[in-house]
């Protein structure tokens, strides 16, 4: 679409620049969304926001001017939000520690769907069937999401702090306490490929 979507954290609001030429951004505009605005993730037209207030849907029909459709006030979604065909996730942690499944294939009217007890989960990271989860007391999770009302844990790596991952063609990245791990999943279990470790 040629727009970039930004979240200020200080003014609590959406801005939108055209990068259809990368090496000259042009702010469109900006718009409010709510307090403690955290994570933004793109799913078609739609973009999800999470924050302690809840999980803001956005509509980008006209990118440059997002529109809310929808706020699901108890999703506290404070890690990035991901979602596959009318399906979101979200996590929580802190007093509350869970992980939940969200039907969004109405955007104005999302509805929570289940909710899985987790340790202290944080990013999540989702491609094809396979849902990855950091959790910072039980490892780096993996599960599988064939149906969301009954994800099944498959594989885990529980000997390390995970913060946040990417999955993507079969790789997994993901930070930890010491540096960057990569991991493939062209087939369980996850096979360790390699560390780059923090310079102090």
């Amino acid at each position: 679409k040629g727009a970039l979507y930004v979240l200020s954290q200080d003014a609590n609001e959406l801005q939108v620049f055209d990068v259809s030429r990368p090496w000259d951004p042009v702010k469109k505009g900006r718009t409010w969304v709510g307090w403690m605005v955290e994570t933004i993730s793109g799913h078609g037209n739609l973009l999800l926001i999470g924050s302690p207030s809840g999980l803001y849907i956005y509509d980008t029909v006209d990118p440059d001017r997002p529109v809310q459709k929808s706020l699901l006030p108890h999703a506290t979604a404070r890690d990035p939000v991901v979602a596959q065909g009318n399906t979101a996730y979200y996590t929580i942690s802190g007093n509350v520690n869970e992980l939940g499944v969200v039907d969004i294939g109405n955007p104005s009217v999302p509805r929570l769907l289940r909710v899985y007890p987790m340790r202290r989960p944080q990013g999540l990271g989702l491609d094809g069937n396979y849902l990855f989860l950091c959790d910072a007391v039980d490892g780096l999770k993996v599960f599988d999401a064939t149906d969301p009302m009954n994800l099944r844990e498959v594989d885990r790596v529980g000997n390390l702090v995970p913060r946040d991952l990417i999955a993507y063609n079969e790789l997994l990245i993901t930070t930890t306490q010491s540096g960057v791990s990569q991991y493939s999943y062209a087939s369980l279990p996850l096979r360790f490929l390699s560390q780059l470790g923090y310079r102090h």
